[in-house]
């Protein structure tokens, strides 16, 4: 078996309960949206490790992304 964790060795099945058309106007699918708007109202799940503070955290992010403005919600300290 490849090298994977074990709830990706777990196959599993999308249930869909319902199809449905979203009117355009409440918006769009993900992958129609464009790299600005995924950067400007994305968020990022960050596992951090220990060593830098929260703050270098942030502002790593916002170099690596080029972007003005980062932010962090509750405390990244282990």
């Amino acid at each position: 078996m490849e090298n994977k964790l074990l709830f990706e060795q777990i196959e599993r099945k999308v249930l869909v309960k319902k199809e449905s058309v979203t009117d355009v106007k409440y918006g769009k699918k993900p992958e129609e949206r464009a790299i600005e708007e995924l950067l400007n109202n994305g968020v990022i799940c960050l596992n951090k490790p220990q060593g830098p503070s929260s703050h270098q955290v942030a502002d790593y992010i916002k170099q690596i992304f080029n972007v003005e403005k980062v932010g962090h919600g509750g405390t990244l300290e282990n």
